[in-house]
């Protein structure tokens, strides 16, 4: 891919950041994005994300990273509703074609629930943490990384909304467990 030549400088250390991390490999739009996306570059992510989407056939499997790129694109740019919409597209992608209890679908509703408590609605954001909670015990057990930042997620929510009863609950599940 020929993003720029030696004499660009805009995009001169970005390209060089990526040759450093991926090698000499061939990299993507995809990879483009997420490189700027994690730089804080967030309109230039989305344009990359956005012409992969438009490059991409209609059944080809990174057109669900490209979606929830997007989510997470928007989500940092504050644009909770276009994030919840991009995440949705991803999830759906993720129920027809992966098992049920795959771990990508948990990432998934956990993407969702952090725009939801984001956004204010507490609610919504404990429904998607539990079915990611559910999902990652499933795959992982008790005992693991993704299982207790769920539960830490959970245990904040129930603090902000005065449920102190529940919260504990999570607490005593987590020094039981």
């Amino acid at each position: 891919m020929t993003l720029c030549s030696d004499s660009d400088h805009d995009l001169k250390t970005i390209f060089d950041h990526m040759k450093n991390k991926y090698g000499d490999g061939e990299t993507s739009l995809y990879s483009f994005g997420h490189v700027l996306r994690k730089m804080g570059k967030f309109d230039e992510a989305e344009k990359y994300y956005r012409r992969l989407l438009n490059e991409l056939p209609s059944d080809h499997g990174d057109i669900v990273r490209c979606y929830w790129g997007l989510g997470d694109v928007t989500d940092e740019k504050g644009d909770y509703d276009s994030s919840l919409s991009w995440h949705q597209k991803s999830l759906e992608i993720k129920i027809r074609t992966l098992k049920s209890d795959d771990p990508s679908i948990a990432s998934s509703h956990n993407s969702i629930a952090n725009v939801h408590w984001r956004k204010g609605d507490h609610k919504r954001a404990l429904e998607s943490s539990e079915k990611a909670l559910i999902i990652w015990k499933r795959a992982f057990g008790e005992n693991h990384p993704d299982v207790a930042m769920c539960l830490n997620n959970m245990g904040m929510l129930y603090r902000k909304e005065n449920r102190y009863f529940s919260m504990i609950k999570v607490i005593e599940y987590c020094t039981i467990n």
